[in-house]
């Protein structure tokens, strides 16, 4: 049986909804509308009263939920496929960031500096994660007076 609604690749629920020649949407709307102030259950009995026996409305709704379901299984194959690319993106900037904490001192700084050449008032001006080291350094730059754990330390607690 050939139906209205068959080309769903354009055309998503929501487009069938309010396009659709069946007015079921419309029907919704004017009952809430027209009830304000009534609960949503009482709003759902009446609108199943309304469309009872009904066969448009009904192809309508059907249609509706079909389309709406139909992409929805049709997008849980790629969504596993995402989720895949997604753990493996996180994987690769744990990765990425563990090769940068293993090397804070050789991290090149906002000035082009690596860090160990930053004297602790260069450090200041980078933001409060870096307060720590800055107020350890002084003067004197992070690489004289820290090493590379002590400032891997400071910057997990930061």
């Amino acid at each position: 049986m050939l139906h209205a609604n068959t080309d769903t690749s354009r055309r998503g629920a929501t487009f069938l909804a309010k396009n659709s020649p069946m007015t079921t949407r419309a029907l919704l709307v004017d009952l809430v509308q027209s009830n304000p102030r009534a609960s949503k259950e009482d709003l759902f009995d009446r609108f199943r009263e309304l469309i009872e026996g009904d066969e448009d409305h009904r192809s309508a709704i059907d249609w509706y939920f079909f389309v709406n379901m139909l992409t929805y299984a049709q997008s849980q194959g790629q969504r596993a496929v995402t989720v895949e690319r997604r753990a493996e993106r996180q994987e690769m900037v744990r990765a990425a960031t563990a090769q940068v904490v293993n090397q804070f001192l050789s991290h090149p700084m906002l000035n082009g500096k690596e860090m160990r050449h930053c004297t602790g008032l260069e450090m200041a001006k980078f933001g409060k994660g870096y307060a720590k080291i800055a107020k350890r350094a002084g003067a004197k730059t992070v690489g004289e007076v820290m090493n590379e754990s002590e400032v891997r330390e400071l910057m997990a607690v930061a």
